[in-house]
């Protein structure tokens, strides 16, 4: 997980200890603080990685499957590219004997 993503999870995982908090607290009439913040942990966060790490994987696999597909289209359009560039420099080719008179075997003999 690159520094981005990993900062990602860590404010997520971070919002949900928040949000336990903030549940236990208000069923409780009181802040439960420290409390909260370890039953989460003790309960929650084996889970919430688990869960989290495996979505981050599909989400890296979808962009990894995007980036192929792109990188696949500009080959594509690079060997499609090299036959319109190889069939250029036949015609050159072609061209030159031609004008040297050179029709390759086939030139006027008068």
């Amino acid at each position: 997980m690159d520094a981005k993503r990993f900062s990602k999870y860590l404010q997520k995982q971070k919002d949900e200890i928040e949000k336990h908090k903030w549940i236990e607290s208000e069923k409780a009439g009181k802040d439960l603080g420290q409390d909260a913040v370890l039953d989460w942990i003790k309960k929650y966060a084996k889970k919430f990685r688990k869960e989290y790490v495996e979505k981050d994987l599909e989400t890296a696999i979808k962009e990894l499957d995007e980036l192929l597909k792109l990188i696949n289209g500009k080959v594509n359009g690079i060997e499609k590219l090299k036959t319109v560039i190889n069939d250029c420099k036949e015609k050159i080719e072609e061209a030159k004997d031609l004008m040297e008179g050179n029709g390759n075997g086939k030139e006027d003999k008068k």
